[in-house]
């Protein structure tokens, strides 16, 4: 089922619905693309609003998950947009089980990247010329 939501497409011509013409509860959701709307495709505008319809029935974790992936993508330039297109189409290619493993490859690998937490605070580092607590 596909859901408009106020996207107005006639005759062929980019007539998707502008920024401007969003209702501000539909902006709220996607502002993080608030500079980059106008200049986005048909479709994609058209799918980006069927996920703001679905936004209020979402549970916390998807809409949390929702605003960070929107986030990250208004970041990327268009180059980083096309080559996240491109290996999002080699990766759908790809068999089950060897979208599963570069899956489980990813997330090791974001879970590398994150910060470790300290598990106890550091000493506080004594001011230059002070004598050293020994």
């Amino acid at each position: 089922m596909l859901v408009w939501s106020g996207v107005a497409l006639a005759g062929g011509k980019d007539n998707a619905t502008q920024w401007q013409a969003l209702k501000p509860a539909q902006q709220a959701i996607l502002a993080p693309l608030a500079a980059q709307w106008n200049t986005l495709p048909p479709a994609q505008r058209e799918r980006l609003l069927a996920v703001e319809a679905r936004y209020p029935t979402m549970a916390p974790e998807a809409r949390q998950r929702f605003q960070a992936r929107l986030k990250n993508w208004a970041s990327l330039t268009k180059a980083e947009r096309i080559k996240a297109r491109e290996n999002y189409k080699k990766l759908k290619k790809l068999p089950p089980a060897q979208r599963a493993a570069i899956k489980r490859r990813w997330e090791i690998k974001q879970q590398a990247s994150e910060p470790m937490k300290p598990s106890m605070p550091s000493p506080p580092i004594p001011p230059k010329g002070a004598p050293s607590p020994s």
